[in-house]
Formats: C-alpha cells, structure tokens, sequence
C-alpha cells in the first residue's frame, strides 16, 4: 500500500474511533424530577433537560475580531432554527485593513446529540453539539471609506458552524460557538422565552 493510503486509512479509523468513543460515554443519570410526597427538591439534584423551544442568543465574539452576536434560535430535538445578528465591530476603534461588519443570517443546525436522545432513549448528558449552516447578507462600513470600500460594502456571507452548549437550569444555556465568520469564536448564552 501506499504512504497515502495508509494515512488515509489511519485517519478513517482514528475518527472512528473518537465518534465511538464520544457516543460510548455514560449519559447523565436518569432521575426524577419530583421526589417522595412532600420531599423539596433541590436545584442541584433536579434533572437538566435539554434546552427546547424559543431562545434568545447572546455572545461576545473574542477571536478572530471583536463583536457581539444576538437573535432567536428555536431549539427542537433535532435541529435548530436561527436568525441572528453577527457584528464584528473591532475596526470601528482598532486601526486595520477591515471594514466593521453587520450580517444578518438565518441558519439551521443539527444536534448531533438529539438523535441518541430520540432513538436511543438516553438522558439528557447536559450539554448539547449543534453542527449547522448559516447564510445570509453583509454590510461592511468604515469611518473613512473609499470609493473602492463602498463598491465592496455588501457582500453575501456563508457560514458553517459548530455549537457547544451547556444547561444551567430550564431557562438558562452556557454557548460556546465556532464559525468562519468574524469573530470566529463566540461566548454567550442562551434564554428561553
């Protein structure tokens, strides 16, 4: 075989073996959420459920640029749907070659973890992968543009992404979100409506 082949089939099999590794590690613990009759229980021994329904999103974006990200995403079992606000707003007070930038981008992802929760009948692990797709328009501007900055000042932007996100309690969802678009990493949480 050749050196190519053989580094091909290295990588095939280590990746299967991460995504075995990764479905084989115990779920959380299922529990109850009520108690004995007239027992009080408390926040911590409750069961975390995986956020569902209408959230609003907000993330600071540190990487890659500086800027905000806010909008609604609508969690179900096994996917998402979005429309948020990506802002990279970094140029606007550190002198670069960029534009400041404002997208609109409705999206849609997979969780990657919803399918064992709905075929599998497992619990809640109590933290979520969303591995989905976002596309949408751009706005770029600067305080002093040129002719050549205002003919680039729309611009279509395409964005796959990957999404961590961890339950604090039924309301309330940690993110930490990777993309291409900047900024590339974003940190933020998630509130259900």
């Amino acid at each position: 075989m050749t050196t190519c082949r053989q580094a091909r089939l290295a990588t095939n099999g280590l990746l299967w073996v991460l995504l075995l590794a990764l479905f084989a590690t115990p779920s959380a613990k299922a529990q109850s959420e009520d108690g004995p009759p007239g027992e009080v229980v408390s926040e911590s021994k409750r069961i975390r459920r995986a956020p569902v329904g209408r959230q609003i999103q907000f993330a600071i974006g540190m990487v890659k640029g500086r800027g905000i990200e806010l909008g609604t995403v609508s969690a179900r079992a096994l996917f998402t749907r979005e429309l948020l606000v990506l802002a990279d707003i970094e140029p606007l007070w550190n002198e670069t070659s960029r534009q400041a930038r404002v997208v609109l981008m409705p999206g849609l992802s997979l969780r990657l973890f919803g399918f064992e929760r709905l075929v599998g009948n497992a619990a809640y692990r109590g933290f979520d992968l969303d591995l989905g797709f976002r596309a949408g328009p751009g706005l770029s501007f600067s305080p002093d543009e040129s002719a050549e900055d205002r003919n680039r000042r729309f611009e279509l932007v395409l964005e796959p992404f990957l999404r961590f996100t961890r339950a604090r309690n039924h309301r309330l969802a940690w993110v930490l979100e990777s993309g291409i678009t900047r900024p590339a990493v974003r940190l933020g949480f998630w509130i259900a409506l």
